[in-house]
């Protein structure tokens, strides 16, 4: 909040921020990379496949741009739930987390997210 000036898109989520889109891009990236090196230098990612012990290795740039993506596509999951609620006049999707707005609230990025990282991984992984 002390880094956010400009306002991603007030009428729709007063709170967010362009400076805070682009921090979590670039967080987002910076996961991808550390996942790529890892799996480039470790034999961390090991699994059987019909008896025979396959080790995945992740090209360090595209996970890099699959964190960017990622990192995009929870913001708009995050945005299309704010969209939600105030079309329905409400400022909590509910009360069982107190604080964080809701369970929704909480998911609402890996609802998004989630699918298109499924996909990718049954299409490249």
């Amino acid at each position: 909040r002390a880094v956010g000036k400009r306002k991603l898109i007030p009428w729709l989520s007063p709170k967010k921020t362009v400076e805070g889109l682009g921090g979590a891009v670039i967080l987002a990236t910076v996961g991808g990379v550390v996942f790529g090196v890892i799996s480039q230098e470790t034999d961390a990612f090991v699994r059987s496949v019909d008896g025979v012990d396959v080790v995945s290795r992740y090209s360090v740039l595209g996970m890099g741009v699959l964190g960017a993506a990622m990192g995009l596509i929870g913001h708009a999951g995050d945005l299309t739930m704010s969209l939600f609620k105030r079309d329905a006049g409400i400022k909590d999707s509910s009360t069982l987390i107190p604080g964080l707005g809701g369970v929704l609230d909480v998911l609402d990025s890996p609802l998004f997210a989630g699918p298109f990282l499924y996909l990718f991984l049954a299409l490249v992984g």
